[in-house]
């Protein structure tokens, strides 16, 4: 078998598809996703904390994509001057769809719709005209926070900008996922770690050997593409533990067999293997 296809495939880059349907579900990572899904239902404890090896940036994927929120990955700017100025310019996360920004209220409680106005009367007397008044300076807009901020990680940022993040965002009664490989109780800040403390924390499992035959089956099955068990075991037991791996090396391989018009078979597998040392 030649391979001269191999390097004109899809190349071996991460796969930053972090929508729902590419979620697996696993005794490990229930929890966590099950409140990730009613989030967007509840009316109080709208802050959550998510730790672990794999899995956080999907979960803050699919929480900002339920409600319409936005990612922060990274910023020099503070909470606030962020929040309230400069939204336009933190990484929002993007995925199948647009994510949007909710510009419309300061109170995730408030609706954003205009009222329609009141229908008149038909023949209704108009009101007589008012004198002219003094012009009155239009005032400022009140600041406009989106209801829904995931902190993708939480290393990314010092202890102080992370505890006047967490405070501004308990204030407006926002909803917000904190991600992190390391549980709440790690800040080195007494205020922060205990604020961190107070809210849902969800530790997610390492991807194990029956996570990660259930992530391959999925995304083979995701592409109609039916694999023998034999061979899925060769290629778990070869290619890195990592969500980005599994899925470029499931693409890669969906790839050359719809172009060689074959089925995907341990010696195909073996020669793209041996191709991409």
């Amino acid at each position: 078998m030649t391979t001269d296809l191999y390097p004109q495939l899809l190349p071996l880059k991460p796969d930053e598809d972090f929508s729902l349907h590419k979620w697996v579900i696993a005794p490990s990572n229930e929890l966590a996703f099950q409140w990730v899904l009613r989030a967007p239902q509840l009316s109080n404890n709208r802050m959550a904390y998510i730790y672990g090896e794999t899995g956080k940036t999907h979960l803050a994927y699919i929480f900002v994509k339920l409600l319409d929120g936005v990612i922060v990955a990274n910023s020099d700017e503070r909470p606030r001057d962020l929040l309230r100025n400069t939204l336009s310019q933190v990484n929002v996360a993007e995925s199948d769809t647009n994510i949007s920004v909710l510009l419309e209220s300061t109170d995730c409680n408030e609706s954003s719709q205009t009222p329609e106005p009141m229908p008149q009367p038909p023949h209704a007397p108009q009101p007589s005209p008012l004198p002219p008044q003094p012009s009155i300076p239009a005032q400022p807009h009140p600041p406009r926070l989106p209801c829904a901020i995931a902190v993708d990680p939480v290393e990314h940022f010092d202890d102080l900008w992370l505890f006047d993040m967490f405070n501004i965002l308990k204030e407006q009664n926002a909803f917000a996922l904190f991600t992190s490989t390391e549980a709440p109780q790690h800040f080195q800040l007494a205020d922060l770690r205990s604020r961190m403390m107070s809210i849902p924390s969800f530790k997610l499992g390492g991807l194990d050997d029956e996570l990660m035959r259930r992530v391959v089956v999925k995304r083979f099955n995701d592409l109609g593409t039916c694999v023998d068990d034999d061979t899925l075991t060769y290629l778990l037991n070869r290619i890195p533990r990592s969500f980005a791996d599994i899925n470029a090396w499931v693409a890669r391989l969906d790839r050359y067999s719809s172009i060689q018009k074959r089925k995907i078979s341990k010696s195909m597998v073996r020669g793209m293997l041996n191709d991409a040392e």
